[in-house]
Order: structure tokens, then C-alpha cells, then sequence
């Protein structure tokens, strides 16, 4: 492995993200691992292409229910700066 700058940061995470160079340097293809996602994705005929005019899902409906003495009420929408809006 070349060298590289290595942070190391203590977290209770399980989980963590490698750079494409990093993983290459590892021995991980990272384009035939996108091949090989692609190969299983469209494998399964489980996906939507456009949104119709479907049969209603068999689900019960959600019911909220209010803790004795609370009253509902209308909160106006958030507000965000123009860059967060345009992202």
C-alpha cells in the first residue's frame, strides 16, 4: 500500500467508509463489484420503473392516538436558506 494520510477517530460505530484508492489497494475491484450489483438487481423482477394507478396496499391504517390532556396542532412549514432549498 502506498502511503496515505490515516485518520483514526474513536466511535461506537460498526461501520466505515474506504476510499476508492484505499480499496484498490486492498485488492477490491470496485467496478466489478458494481457489476456484480447490477448483475443481482436486475436478476429479480422486484423493482418499478413509473408509479400507476396501483390497487391500494392491504395494510391496516395508521391511527394516532393523543396521550389524555394533548391537543393537536398545525405548525407552520419550515423554512430553509436558498442553497438548502436548490440541494
Amino acid at each position: 500500500m502506498r502511503k496515505v494520510t490515516c485518520i483514526i477517530t474513536e466511535t461506537e460505530e460498526d461501520e466505515f467508509l474506504l476510499g476508492r484508492l484505499t480499496l484498490k489497494a486492498l485488492g477490491i475491484d470496485v467496478e466489478e463489484r458494481k457489476r456484480e450489483l447490477f448483475e443481482v438487481v436486475m436478476r429479480y423482477d422486484i423493482w418499478r420503473i413509473a408509479i400507476g394507478n396501483d390497487p391500494p396496499s392491504k395494510i391496516e391504517p395508521f391511527i394516532i392516538q393523543f396521550k389524555e390532556g394533548t391537543l393537536p396542532m398545525r405548525c407552520r412549514p419550515r423554512t430553509y436558506a436558498p442553497a438548502e432549498r436548490e440541494w
